[in-house]
């Protein structure tokens, strides 16, 4: 996209698998189906013209943040990245490590994002094919994928409702990122749930069904929780928590503070919240009482993200800053809550670790206490920087 610091318009350039840099004099340098392209600028007309000059093949893309790997500077020097995490790969892994085998193939269509369905059968997954994100629901008895999503806007973030009947998901297709439901078997239509200029995002489903949990980013606050009522209520609740009406629910504030409060998570219970803030100065995992809040309990020791449930809501997973996978016991007893020391499980090599994990975790836990990991194919690490000093674009062939 291509926009002015003074407002204004925002002008869609063209499809891309990651964000745009400016190589001077006039060229737009952004990953294209694995491939890293320059095309000139017109700024008068505000579009990009002439065809697409390669630069380099197999560029690496950030699953986690859709950023290429790679950096323009100010002189025209370009250095890039090829190979390392373009692919993904979906992997059962056992409390202790072990491997339980693959998932399907390894993907190259930027997979993010796994839920697994309330009965374990199926996953929800975002996928970017052919230039456009979509939800995909894989099978996980009997293999194969299908999309669930076709709008030609962005759909991603998916998330089960927990009867497995229906799918809120994020979509860009009013403008902004606005929260959204499906029937999870493909028929009907999508219907919006929350509508606002702010980014949104689902980020669980009370067991009940009542709640629909997730952020909202304000420009002025950052990241705060919500908890949407999916029944409908006939009028606003006038209890605790600053209820108000959107789209005709009710919905709650759950976390919000000057702080981030992002990657929420209900005990299977419904009478707690797990999400992961950043009052301390880093990203720590707390738990506090769900409705009505009363205390808040931090359950990471040094540093955590992306907190999840075991089913029988004992013990509470989250990725340490190494991105190893992370447990501690809790104990809830009435408005009582104690968490045992945190437990070091097994490195899990996904992208996000101790970065602020962006939308979702990038894992899932089976009721059988498995995992489910996504993570990159290879390591990224190991490959090697190309830097390319005074490059000019070839001249145009003008037979």
């Amino acid at each position: 996209y291509l926009g002015s610091i003074d407002g204004g318009a925002v002008t869609r350039l063209t499809a891309a698998d990651s964000g745009g840099a400016f190589l001077p004099p006039d060229r737009v340098v952004f990953i294209q189906q694995g491939t890293l392209v320059a095309r000139r600028l017109d700024l008068a007309r505000g579009a990009l013209s002439g065809d697409a000059v390669t630069l380099a093949e197999r560029v690496s893309v950030d699953v986690g943040s859709a950023q290429g790997g790679f950096a323009v500077s100010g002189a025209g020097a370009l250095a890039y990245r090829t190979g390392g995490s373009a692919a993904r790969q979906l992997t059962w892994v056992d409390r202790s490590g072990k491997s339980g085998g693959p998932v399907g193939e390894p993907d190259l269509s930027d997979l993010r994002y796994p839920e697994l369905s309330p009965n374990g059968r199926r996953l929800a997954i975002g996928r970017a094919v052919q230039g456009n994100r979509d939800i995909w629901l894989l099978d996980l008895v009997r293999g194969g994928m299908n999309r669930l999503t076709f709008d030609p806007t962005p759909d991603f973030l998916p998330m089960w409702s927990p009867d497995g009947t229906r799918i809120a998901f994020t979509s860009t297709r009013a403008g902004g990122q606005d929260l959204y439901v499906k029937l999870s078997n493909g028929s009907g239509a999508e219907e919006l749930l929350v509508h606002s200029p702010n980014t949104k995002a689902a980020q669980d489903w009370s067991r009940d069904g009542r709640w629909l949990l997730y952020y909202e980013l304000s420009p002025t606050a950052g990241r705060d929780l919500w908890a949407l009522d999916m029944t409908r209520p006939d009028r606003p609740s006038t209890s605790s928590g600053r209820p108000e009406s959107v789209e005709g629910r009710t919905r709650r504030v759950v976390a919000n503070t000057p702080a981030e409060e992002v990657l929420g998570a209900f005990s299977p219970d419904g009478r707690w919240v797990a999400y992961q803030t950043n009052e301390s100065g880093r990203f720590e995992v707390v738990v506090q009482p769900f409705p009505d809040a009363g205390g808040k309990w931090q359950v990471s020791t040094a540093g955590g993200v992306a907190p999840r449930w075991r089913a029988d809501g004992k013990e509470l997973y989250f990725l340490a800053p190494d991105a190893t996978m992370m447990a501690a016991s809790v104990t809830a007893v009435g408005t009582s809550f104690e968490a045992g020391t945190p437990v070091a499980l097994f490195p899990t090599h996904i992208v996000e670790g101790g970065n602020v994990a962006t939308n979702r975790p990038q894992y899932a836990v089976a009721h059988d206490g498995r995992f489910l990991i996504n993570q990159p194919v290879g390591d990224a690490a190991a490959a090697p920087i190309t830097l390319i000093l005074n490059w000019h674009p070839p001249a145009p062939d003008r037979r």
